[in-house]
């Protein structure tokens, strides 16, 4: 009989929420436990989903010896030192994205995870959906690709008492449209971008160039536009697009010159959360300590043209 592994949720939130819910249709993963900065909130929380346990704080979460995983979804800025008591307390760990906002960072928890054989993975959801993989593939029959762009932009500032603020962070957008592009065409020669910031250098657009000898990859994000949320791959044989790629869920179209078009649909089996526990599952059950779809190297690669472009 397959082992059922105790999920404690590090927060619970809003996207830990859609976790949840997901979950609830995994036989293979038990809502064990939730802490939060609020107790109350937490309690809301475990009479939703049906969570068993609820901790006056997360330290006293992390003293039960009964969790396999803990899931963590709190504020991107927090990470860093969620994960690492996390892992100082012998959990697994399955973090949010952005796993975290610098690279040293990243070295340092990959590192602890290892010396502790503890598994560590970065929850870039849609680097884990199966349509990814087919993206992929339809690139490799456009023929030489000549121009790919990405872009995620959405309205996220707030105005308010002549002061401006939001609860996101651009890396929260930004880490889409890089991710994939590594994803789709592997390491860049180079990085060329230009950040715009506000006050006290909270950056809120980023428009780069990931160079490849003579193909123009661009990527886009802000926090201040909307954008078009449209992936692009043009090459000598056909053009791909999708648009919010990251969901995995959208349609996405093929048009192979002169006049074959193809739309390939893709629908989630539940929220499209579903495919990253998968993978952890697969990784406990084998005693891995890294994702094989989104590895330590990975989220490492991804971090360091992020620090190239000073976002």
């Amino acid at each position: 009989m397959k082992k059922v592994y105790d999920v404690a949720f590090f927060g619970a939130g809003a996207i830990a929420g859609k976790v949840a819910g997901t979950l609830q249709r995994n036989h293979r993963l038990y809502l064990y436990a939730v802490a939060s900065r609020s107790k109350e909130h937490a309690e809301v929380f475990a009479r939703k989903y049906g969570v068993e346990h609820v901790f006056d704080s997360y330290e006293e979460m992390l003293k039960d010896n009964t969790i396999d995983l803990v899931y963590v979804s709190t504020p991107t800025k927090s990470h860093y030192e969620n994960i690492k008591n996390c892992l100082l307390a012998n959990k697994n760990v399955i973090c949010e994205k952005p796993l975290v906002g610098k690279l040293a960072e990243a070295e340092e928890l990959i590192e602890l995870a290892r010396e502790r054989h503890l598994l560590l993975v970065d929850a870039l959801w849609t680097m884990y959906m199966p349509i990814m993989e087919r993206i992929k593939r339809e690139i490799g029959n456009l023929g030489s690709v000549k121009y790919a762009s990405a872009s995620l932009g959405y309205p996220s500032l707030i105005h308010e008492n002549g002061s401006v603020k939001t609860r996101y962070e651009l890396w929260d957008y930004e880490i889409y449209p890089l991710a994939t592009m590594l994803y789709l065409f592997g390491e860049p020669l180079e990085v060329t971008g230009k950040t715009r910031y506000l006050k006290a250098n909270y950056a809120v657009n980023n428009c780069s160039k990931l160079v490849y000898g003579k193909q123009r990859i661009r990527i886009y994000s802000s926090l201040k536009h909307r954008s078009s949320y449209v992936l692009v791959v043009k090459g000598t044989k056909g053009i791909l697009v999708s648009r919010k790629w990251w969901f995995g869920n959208y349609p996405v179209y093929i048009w192979k010159f002169p006049f074959k078009i193809t739309k390939i649909n893709f629908q989630h089996e539940n929220t499209g959360y579903e495919y990253e526990f998968d993978e952890m599952i697969k990784c406990l059950d084998s005693g891995k300590i890294e994702s094989v779809q989104y590895s330590f190297e990975r989220t490492l690669s991804v971090l360091r043209w992020k620090e190239e472009l000073n976002i």
